[in-house]
């Protein structure tokens, strides 16, 4: 039976792949937001020409990749002969953000899910986690449980004894991911990492759950990191394993020419530092142009979504990145 159950599991995961893959998928991305990818992929993986990035329509963007699919493939080609020279990474997107270049900015937080899982990067950070709990006397000890990890605080009673460590792990574990994650993409985006997020969780930023921090958790985390504070102790342990990488967590974006953006112009882009600024640069003027303008007291007397101006800036990201790789 665990077998059978087995096999059947890889030809569901066959059966995925394969739809991803259909020249007919509609929900395909589009050549310039592949060609991004895989020069971020070329960045951050040695074995980058070993990975294929497809889409499907699906909840949010959700980047799946995990090092247990090295064994899978070995375990497939022992069942069926069947060896596989390439692995196929799947985005789930909502259809209608396929061609959103805005957007985009959500797969830097998605490509950091993989660069996180390829690389076995959340071990560390979510032990020395435990490691802080495990000692009630710790400085840490409260911080961990009434800020970054609030969702584990109804698993301690009063005198600081976990009641179920195994959940306790499990959300540990999750949560540290979404938050390098996060701070992975902050270097290619800012603050605008959180901008869809923030769109989704509209009047329940302080909600959270077994898988995620709550939005407010998350920002935060995102502006110490942007405004280069010293004394976080779950930002200083994430970044420590950056450097371990050997590619230390920085504010890797630059100032490009916002007048060419607002007008839906291409922007002749010079090299990869500036490839990987658009989106960044797209995000800052779009939102200064819409900002809500204000009376003598503050109060919003307009305020207005651009449609026509999110277009061209849209249109001028995607032939900038058309441009550049000669598409």
């Amino acid at each position: 039976d665990k077998l059978f159950r087995y096999i059947q599991d890889i030809l569901k995961l066959a059966h995925s792949w394969a739809i991803s893959l259909d020249s007919k998928n509609p929900y395909t991305l589009s050549r310039e937001m592949r060609h991004m990818i895989d020069n971020l992929c070329s960045i951050w993986i040695p074995e980058h020409d070993k990975f294929i990035f497809s889409t499907t329509d699906g909840d949010f963007a959700v980047m799946r990749y995990y090092s247990s699919w090295d064994i899978l493939y070995s375990n497939i080609k022992t069942l069926f002969n069947v060896d596989f020279a390439y692995q196929l990474v799947p985005l789930y997107i909502p259809k209608h953000l396929h061609d959103d270049f805005l957007f985009v900015a959500s797969l830097y937080h998605e490509f950091g899910h993989f660069v996180v899982r390829y690389n076995n990067m959340y071990d560390q950070p979510a032990q020395k986690i435990i490691e802080h709990l495990n000692n009630k006397t710790d400085k840490v000890f409260d911080l961990i449980l009434d800020k970054w990890f609030a969702a584990i605080k109804d698993l301690y009673d009063p005198n600081g004894n976990c009641s179920d460590t195994k959940l306790r792990d499990k959300i540990i574990e999750s949560y540290v991911n979404e938050y390098m994650a996060d701070l992975f993409g902050s270097q290619y985006v800012g603050d605008h990492i959180s901008n869809y997020v923030e769109y989704l969780v509209h009047g329940e930023e302080n909600k959270c759950s077994d898988t995620h921090p709550s939005y407010n958790q998350r920002r935060e985390l995102v502006d110490d990191f942007l405004n280069d504070v010293t004394d976080n102790f779950l930002l200083n342990c994430i970044k420590e394993e950056f450097v371990v990488l050997g590619k230390p967590l920085s504010k890797r974006y630059v100032s490009l020419e916002k007048a060419l953006i607002l007008s839906g112009s291409p922007l002749t882009i010079n090299n990869d530092e500036e490839l990987h600024s658009l989106i960044y640069n797209a995000w800052e003027a779009y939102l200064e142009e819409t900002k809500p303008q204000k009376d003598k007291n503050g109060v919003v007397i307009s305020s207005t979504a651009d449609i026509a101006l999110y277009e061209r800036i849209t249109c001028s990201v995607k032939t900038s990145i058309k441009t550049y790789f000669n598409l």
